[in-house]
């Protein structure tokens, strides 16, 4: 019930009475950090990411989660520590994921998509959904338009809506 309301105190009602009967349930932990507020409850926010990542230290949606939170308060230590924490770990795809993530942000667009190109085509295809992810935005931004289709696997009226092509308008 949490997930399908995502916010608000339904959610969070929802999600701590979940929490209750299992305190280690890691998305149960994350989807209630994602209610919150990141304005108000961004301390709170942070904790509660860094819970899911003591619990399982390469859970990759409260890594992102957690990067996002750091991105928008603009703080480059706790990133820099993000990323020398998976390099510690030895985690490849970790590190590789949070080194797009920070080019990306910091508008290096090119740097994003040749690391995170060059973890994505190496990779088996049950690691690939992250670097989908994280390469959306630099491919399309990039005017990658080719590779954006071969790498996000995204449905074939795509490619016409991004090209601005007016033939979409016939396919619905």
């Amino acid at each position: 019930l949490g997930f399908v309301h995502r916010k608000g105190p339904a959610a969070q009602a929802s999600l701590k009475r979940a929490l209750s009967l299992d305190p280690n349930d890691i998305e149960a932990i994350h989807w209630l950090a994602n209610s919150l507020d990141k304005e108000t409850q961004r301390d709170e926010k942070l904790r509660l990411y860094n819970q899911v990542i003591e619990l399982e230290a390469l859970w990759w949606p409260a890594i992102l989660s957690r990067l996002k939170l750091l991105f928008e308060s603009a703080d480059d230590a706790a990133i820099d520590a993000e990323l020398a924490r998976a390099e510690k770990l030895g985690d490849e795809r970790m590190a590789a994921a949070i080194k797009t993530a920070i080019l990306s942000r910091q508008g290096d667009l090119s740097g994003a998509v040749k690391i995170g190109l060059g973890y994505y085509k190496q990779a088996p295809e049950s690691e690939r959904g992250l670097f989908r992810i994280l390469l959306f935005d630099p491919l399309f931004k990039l005017g990658l338009f080719d590779i954006s289709e071969q790498v996000l696997q995204l449905p074939h009226f795509v490619r016409y809506i991004v090209r601005d092509d007016p033939r979409v308008l016939d396919m619905f």
